[in-house]
């Protein structure tokens, strides 16, 4: 019966393990798997996730505004008002 310990000497024994394709395959599905985890993470950190679409201010101005009417922060003469001064902003 084999265990660890005694698969380890074996293996240190040899002094080294001759690569098959398999194990070129899994050691570069690993690393290819470990680099776009840290890349995700990263990106995720820097805020480059899922709001590509968003302004630097974190929230796209017509969705504050959106949001602003739907809670009754703003008359809806207001939002057509802003509304329409943003529009204008994003057509020049």
């Amino acid at each position: 019966m084999f265990s660890l310990t005694s698969t380890l000497l074996v293996v240190a024994d040899n002094g080294h393990h001759d690569m098959d394709w398999e194990d070129w395959i899994l050691m570069a599905l690993f690393w290819t798997l470990l680099i776009v985890g840290i890349v995700f993470v990263v990106r995720q950190l820097m805020g480059h996730g899922a709001g590509r679409g968003r302004s630097a201010g974190g929230d796209d101005p017509l969705a504050i505004l959106d949001r602003s009417l739907a809670e009754g922060k703003l008359s809806p003469e207001q939002y057509r008002e802003r509304r329409s001064i943003l529009s204008e902003r994003d057509q020049s």
